[in-house]
């Protein structure tokens, strides 16, 4: 809101969180359990049904955790996080400083895993066709990017990965973030 001298007014945190925050926290909680549940039952995750379940509660808890940021940025609201310090001290700043950089070196690693997976299956040099035992060649495919010789694997590769990926993000978004008890 522009005040009388035109300038926006910074809005203060807010210490209440919203009802729809909690519900997408309650949610998160219960996909993390089911996933960490169903997983290791469902043989494994190692046939595509139960890997496709784990991909859709990992899309899922994605989708919660970008729900729960936009919920944030939209009400203003910081919730309380493990080991984190409201308190601006020079200290407290060099602390803090390696445990963000590592985790901003491990997004970045990640984003790249996943963006070469999808070059790799968007570029693809062939498709292998397993009934009939061969290989399908392409004719446009760029060499000098990642390419594959199984576009169908290497899709089946990125959807798991992206499945995998959102599932931790949103586990660790979860395990640090204090609960209304915690707090």
């Amino acid at each position: 809101m522009p005040s009388a001298g035109g300038h926006r007014r910074k809005r203060s945190p807010r210490t209440q969180a919203p009802m729809s925050f909690h519900v997408c926290e309650a949610l998160t909680a219960a996909l993390i359990y089911t996933g960490l549940v169903f997983g290791p039952w469902a043989l494994g995750t190692t046939e595509p049904w139960s890997t496709w379940i784990m991909n859709w509660i990992g899309y899922t808890l994605g989708g919660l955790l970008l729900a729960k940021k936009l919920i944030c940025w939209l009400t203003a609201y910081a919730p309380e996080k493990w080991n984190v310090s409201r308190k601006s001290s020079g200290d407290g700043l060099r602390k803090s400083f390696l445990p963000r950089a590592l985790t901003a070196t491990l997004l970045g690693l990640n984003i790249l895993i996943l963006l070469y997976c999808l070059v790799s299956a968007l570029n693809a040099r062939a498709t292998y066709v397993f009934e009939e035992r061969r290989q399908v060649f392409y004719d446009q495919f760029y060499s000098f990017l990642p390419h594959s010789y199984d576009s169908r694997a290497t899709w089946y590769a990125f959807w798991q990965y992206l499945g995998l990926s959102l599932f931790f993000w949103s586990a660790r978004d979860w395990l640090l973030t204090q609960s209304r008890r915690e707090r």
